[in-house]
């Protein structure tokens, strides 16, 4: 590694001036510029050059060993003095044979010039494609001072330049907090002389808020020592990100009740099976995930047809199916199936998406209602079930459509209390409206009162009435029979 602000103060201390060294280098001052400010590097010949002009030792500007110039005498390969030996004799009182040593290292350095510039061409181009990579990557030497930092580094930082980190270590540019753990991991790298991969850490800089995947390979000579750490960060934050989202999402999905199933479309491979399995049919996930026809074992088998397989579903259509399913201990119960296939990018397939939900409860409460349903219609007396604080019929029998003559889109479409006030007798309203408004949970009476049919006919109707209350509603049970023509008028049989 080339020291360039120790090459810099040097030269200066010595009143050697940039462009009267450039010129006995025989490089532009340019070039001799970009050496001293770190932006390029000279050539391991140019360093010992370098070190000769400046009347110092190698070690002192570098960290190559200290070569010994060969003691070459004058020869016609070098020709007369030229402006090169005025210059040195002018600014470095050295012995001649000193000047013949550097004219000699000059000539090896353009014997090679032209491999140097290939070799230069082909750096420069590497770190091009390494300034262009999103991925963060970084060298250390032996004292873990930044070597070479790529463009992807410099951009986490606005106010820093390339020049501001190269010849610093981490926790001087970042703080030792921020980077303890990276640094752990470069030291492991060194002292165990082995890569590290895809370490877990908080970038640099980001004070905590991005997430990136370390790795190091450590440069290793032949005698075994490591001479320097070539490091990459991978920025990871929106995968992590998104990787905690989907965690949140399982841990809910495992909360539910509700089964999730998320397998291929030729039913080839379960991707997903909720812990809610297990609760329903009794049977482990793993037995299911890793059975493809396992769905034969818990599906009722006169409802194989509804299971599986789907015909003609096209992708995002949704179909939602009912079927029983016998668990472990031979217990039968309904599930609702919501299912659709969409296509799945990552895996270039499509996907089936089911969501069970058991419905033994309203599969049960559906066949008593449909049997109560069933025998009220062929019942001799009208029945209504009313809500009380919406003021609606939720049933109504057959009977009551015959007693009435009025539907029960009719009555709700004018609201209970309209249609009472309009059909039943002035003297008798009063009494059942207020036993109709009674919305106390323990209501149980009965009443006789005078009704207006549809054709305009007066009857007398006697009705037994009972409030109930289901999940926080009140309901009134009401039985209404037509008692006009019974020889005593309200004796009810």
């Amino acid at each position: 590694m080339f020291y360039y602000k120790e090459a810099r103060l040097i030269r200066k201390r010595n009143n050697i001036k940039l462009k009267e060294l450039a010129k006995l280098l025989e490089i532009s001052s340019n070039t001799l510029y970009r050496w001293e400010t770190g932006i390029s590097k000279p050539s391991s010949n140019d360093i010992r050059i370098l070190a000769v002009l400046l009347r110092c030792s190698v070690q002192k500007i570098s960290d190559f060993d200290e070569w010994s110039l060969p003691d070459i005498h004058a020869s016609s390969e070098f020709g007369e003095s030229n402006k090169l030996d005025i210059l040195i004799k002018e600014y470095v009182d050295l012995p001649e044979k000193f000047i013949l040593s550097i004219r000699k290292l000059i000539s090896i350095n353009k014997k090679y010039k032209k491999e140097n510039t290939i070799l230069a061409k082909k750096v420069n181009r590497y770190e091009q494609i390494l300034n262009q990579s999103s991925t963060i990557v970084y060298v250390l030497d032996v004292n873990f001072k930044f070597r070479y930092v790529n463009h992807a580094f410099v951009l986490m930082f606005n106010q820093l330049t390339t020049e501001d980190i190269i010849g610093y270590k981490a926790s001087d540019i970042f703080g030792l907090k921020d980077v303890y753990e990276m640094i752990q991991y470069e030291k492991k790298a060194f002292n165990v002389r082995d890569a590290v991969y895809d370490k877990k850490i908080f970038i640099p800089g980001s004070k905590k808020t991005k997430t990136g995947l370390l790795s190091i390979e450590p440069q290793i000579r032949e005698d075994g020592s490591v001479y320097e750490l070539i490091c990459n960060i991978v920025d990871i934050t929106e995968i992590n990100n998104a990787m905690c989202k989907l965690e949140n999402i399982k841990r809910l999905v495992e909360l539910s009740e509700d089964i999730f199933i998320l397998m291929k479309d030729d039913y080839s491979k379960y991707e997903l099976v909720s812990k809610s399995f297990e609760k329903i049919t009794g049977y482990s996930v793993d037995e299911m995930r890793n059975n493809t026809d396992f769905w034969k074992t818990y599906i009722h088998p006169e409802d194989y047809e509804k299971y599986f397989p789907i015909k003609n579903l096209t992708l995002n259509q949704k179909v939602t199916r009912k079927y029983r399913v016998v668990n472990k201990n031979g217990q039968t119960s309904w599930v609702e199936a919501r299912k659709y296939f969409k296509f799945d990018q990552d895996s270039g397939c499509n996907l089936l998406y089911a969501v069970l939900r058991d419905i033994s409860g309203s599969v049960e409460k559906d066949r008593i209602l449909q049997i109560l349903k069933n025998n009220l219609d062929v019942s001799k007396v009208g029945i209504t079930l009313l809500d009380v604080s919406k003021g609606i019929i939720v049933y109504r029998n057959s009977v009551m459509t015959i007693l009435t003559g009025y539907t029960v889109n009719a009555v709700n479409k004018v609201g209970i209390n309209s249609f009472f006030e309009k059909n039943i007798h002035k003297d008798d309203i009063d009494k059942v409206l207020k036993l109709c408004n009674n919305k106390t949970s323990y209501l149980d009476c009965c009443t006789k009162f005078r009704f207006l049919r549809k054709d305009g006919k007066m009857r007398l109707l006697e009705m037994l009435a009972q409030n109930i209350s289901y999940e926080k509603t009140i309901y009134q049970l009401r039985v209404h029979m037509d008692i006009t023509d019974h020889p005593e008028h309200g004796k009810f049989i």
